[in-house]
C-alpha cells in the first residue's frame, strides 16, 4: 500500500493546519532530493526524473500550488498531475498519462501539446492548479508576485464556474490524480516547493475547491512487527544504498549484493525501480529471521514478482538456508511444473532437512506480469500460500516451528548460497513476524500501492 504517515502539522497564517500529504519519498526518481519536510524537490543529478505526492483523488475539486525555485530550468521540467501508472522516470518528456506545464509556458497532456499556455515562467513564480475531478477539467495560472495571469492563458476562464477548463477525462476518467514535479536532463540544481494546503496559499482557492491535503492517512498497526521491508528505490544499476536498504524499523542496513543483482528503473510495480534478481542479494543471519518457534508463532512473507519466463521452477523468492545442518525455510518456486509456489520448512529441533513442504499445483505464469505472492502462518499453526490474493496451497503440520539457521544469510531472489536465482524482478518485499496478515482460505484483496513505511 501507499507508504502511510501520521498527519503533518503546519502553521498557516493564523492557525495550525493538519496536512496529510507531501512529495512521496518512496515514489520518486533516485536523482531527486527532498527537503523542507518533503515539500521541496531538487534535481540533484541530470536526467529525466519526477516525484509524485502521497495523496491522490478520483473525485472532488482540489487545489494546490507549486513555487518555482531561484534555479529552475530544463525542457522536460514542470509540475502537473499524473496517474499512478505514469512512469516517473520519463514523465517529463511529454506527460504521458498526465498534464504538465513546461518553463516555456507550453502545456502537454498525455503525450501531446494542448494548445493552451500559461505564458513563460520565471524563477519564484507560483503555479496554481485547480483540478476538478467531478467535471474532469483542469486550470492552471501564474501568480507572479501577486499579479494573477489568466487561467489556462484564456480570458474569462474560471474554475469556480467551470468555464474554459481543459478536458482531462481521457486519462482521469476513473484514474486517480497525483500532483507531480518533473525535472529534465539539464535541470540539475533546479528546485520547486509544493503547497498542498498545510500553509497559507499565495491566492485563495477558487470557490468550491479545497486543498490537496486530503483525509488522514492511517498507519500500519503492525509496523513494529515488520522485520524487513524492501522497496528497491534507487538509481539504475545501483547495488548499494539507498535502494538496497531495509526500510523497516528493525533497520537491518544495506543488503550485501554481488553478481548480477542490481536496482533497475526499467521495471517496477510501485515507485520508480525494483530489484533485478541476481545470484547474490542477502542479509546476515539474525534472530528476526527465525519466524516461528512454536505452532502458535505467526508470520507473513510477501512481495511482488515479475517473471521473464513461463517456466520459473527451482528459483528462490525469500530463503533462509545454507543447507544441512542450517536449513530454516524456502519460500520459493519449487522444482516442479512451471514453478509451483512452495513454503518448505525445517522444524526448530532439526535443520537437516525439510519437515513440511506445502506447495501449489498446476500454476502457470505469464511473462511480464506482476504477481503478488505471499505465505502466512496463523496461531493455529496453519500455513497458507497465496498468489494474487487467492490461496493456492495450505497445510497444518504437527510441528510448524522453524530452525534458527544462523550463520545462514537471508536471501531474496535466490537462495542463501547464491543459487536458484529468480529469473525476473522483485518489488516491495515485506516480512512481518508475529502477525498473519491474511490468514484466510478465502484469500484477500491484493495491495494496490506500496506498503506503509510507518
Amino acid at each position: 500500500m501507499i507508504p502511510q504517515v501520521q498527519p503533518f502539522l503546519w502553521k498557516g497564517a493564523s492557525v495550525a493546519v493538519a496536512c496529510n500529504t507531501t512529495w512521496n519519498p518512496y515514489d520518486k526518481s533516485a536523482g531527486i532530493t527532498l527537503s523542507n519536510s518533503n515539500f521541496t524537490a531538487t534535481a540533484s543529478t541530470s536526467g529525466d526524473m519526477a516525484v509524485r505526492s502521497f495523496n491522490s483523488f478520483t473525485t472532488g475539486k482540489h487545489y494546490f500550488e507549486v513555487t518555482l525555485g531561484a534555479t529552475y530550468t530544463g525542457g522536460d521540467t514542470g509540475p502537473g498531475i499524473c496517474t499512478a501508472a505514469a512512469n516517473i522516470n520519463t514523465f517529463g518528456v511529454n506527460a504521458t498519462l498526465g498534464f504538465i506545464v513546461y518553463p516555456s509556458g507550453n502545456i502537454y497532456y498525455n503525450g501531446s501539446l494542448t494548445g493552451i499556455a500559461t505564458g513563460a515562467l520565471t524563477t519564484n513564480d507560483v503555479l496554481q492548479f485547480a483540478v476538478d475531478l467531478v467535471n474532469k477539467r483542469i486550470w492552471v495560472r501564474i501568480n507572479r508576485g501577486g499579479t494573477l495571469f489568466n487561467w489556462n492563458g484564456t480570458v474569462g476562464a474560471d474554475p469556480a464556474t467551470n468555464t474554459s477548463g481543459f478536458d482531462i477525462s481521457a486519462v482521469f476518467g476513473s484514474a486517480a490524480a497525483y500532483p507531480v514535479q518533473a525535472f529534465g536532463p539539464s535541470a540539475s540544481g533546479s528546485t520547486s516547493t509544493a503547497n498542498f494546503g498545510g500553509s497559507a496559499f499565495a491566492s485563495a482557492p477558487p470557490s468550491g475547491f479545497t486543498d490537496w491535503c486530503g483525509p488522514a492517512l492511517p498507519r500500519d498497526p503492525s509496523f513494529s512487527n515488520v522485520v524487513l521491508l524492501m522497496g528497491y528505490e534507487g538509481a539504475n544499476g545501483s547495488t548499494g544504498a539507498p535502494g538496497m536498504n531495509d526500510e523497516s524499523s528493525h533497520a537491518h542496513g544495506t543488503a550485501t549484493v554481488s553478481g548480477t543483482s542490481q536496482i533497475t528503473t526499467s521495471q517496477f510495480k510501485f515507485g520508480a525501480s525494483s530489484l533485478q534478481a541476481g545470484n547474490n542479494t542477502k542479509f546476515p543471519a539474525h534472530i528476526d529471521w527465525q519466524l516461528s518457534t512454536s505452532n502458535s508463532s505467526q508470520f507473513t512473507i510477501e512481495c511482488w514478482i515479475k517473471p521473464n519466463s513461463t517456466n520459473i521452477n527451482n528459483q528462490g523468492i525469500v530463503v533462509w538456508s545454507i543447507g544441512s545442518p542450517a536449513i530454516s525455510f524456502f519460500f520459493w518456486l519449487v522444482n516442479s511444473g512451471n514453478g509451483e509456489l512452495g513454503f518448505w520448512g525445517s522444524i526448530a529441533t532439526d535443520g537437516n532437512g525439510f519437515d513440511y513442504t506445502p506447495q501449489s499445483s498446476g500454476l502457470t505464469w505469464t511473462v511480464g506480469q506482476w504477481y503478488h505472492v505471499a505465505v502466512d502462518k496463523d496461531a493455529a499453526g496453519k500455513i497458507r500460500i497465496y498468489r494474487n490474493g487467492t490461496m493456492v496451497a495450505s497445510a497444518t503440520p504437527a510441528d510448524s516451528s522453524l530452525f534458527n539457521a544462523a550463520p545462514s544469510y537471508l536471501a531474496i531472489g535466490n537462495d542463501s548460497l547464491g543459487a536458484r536465482t529468480f529469473n525476473g524482478y522483485v518489488d516491495e518485499v515485506r516480512i512481518t513476524k508475529g502477525v498473519a496478515r491474511y490468514a484466510s482460505d478465502s484469500g484477500y484483496t491484493v495491495p494496490t500501492s506500496m506498503f506503509p513505511r510507518s
